[in-house]
């Protein structure tokens, strides 16, 4: 019904959408992350995190940047929400009032993440935050990784090319990336 309120629909109509949502699902998303991955990517099961409470998470904010994000539309998203959330003096801000200025090419992706199955538990905002959190760090570390894995094939052409100063400026954002790691890990 919260869906309903916020997009001022039927709640049946919103029932029914859900419901056929939700038989795509496969498995249950829960704290332990038991989903189908092949069908809900971490991007998204993170957004429909964000948007089932209807506030952003600070530690969030510093954690992820739209470049961490692998799907395009959660990038793109994202990117929207960032730059609102940067700017904005306010210190909490709730989605049902951006979304009234979301751009209408994100509008059906962000409709999907208001019909994710979330479990019940993470109607306690303690659990909600860390498992927000806990996402946004795996989000993160893939986004690191595929970042290691590029600078890694520089580095190898370039070796394989003999560029000694292409090979230094690699090994100098490999070693940042590296310490950006070790950063998301101990945190």
């Amino acid at each position: 019904s919260k869906l309903a309120r916020i997009l001022d629909l039927d709640v049946s109509f919103v029932s029914d959408a859900v419901s056929k949502k939700t038989g795509n699902l496969g498995a249950s998303v829960t704290s332990e992350h038991v989903f189908d991955v092949k069908k809900l990517s971490y991007d998204e099961y993170f957004l429909s995190l964000l948007v089932f409470h209807d506030v952003v998470i600070d530690d969030i904010i510093s954690i992820l940047e739209p470049s961490d994000f692998e799907n395009n539309s959660g990038r793109q998203f994202w990117k929207w929400l960032f730059a609102i959330i940067k700017s904005s003096k306010s210190e909490s801000l709730k989605f049902s009032l951006l979304l009234k200025d979301l751009p209408k090419d994100l509008s059906g992706f962000v409709d999907d993440l208001y019909l994710v199955a979330i479990s019940p538990e993470f109607a306690d905002k303690e659990l909600w935050a860390a498992e927000a959190i806990k996402t946004a760090k795996i989000i993160k570390k893939a986004s690191l990784n595929r970042k290691i894995k590029e600078i890694s094939v520089q580095l190898s052409d370039a070796q394989t090319r003999g560029e000694d100063k292409e090979i230094e400026k690699l090994v100098a954002q490999f070693e940042k990336v590296s310490d950006q790691m070790k950063q998301i890990i101990l945190k």
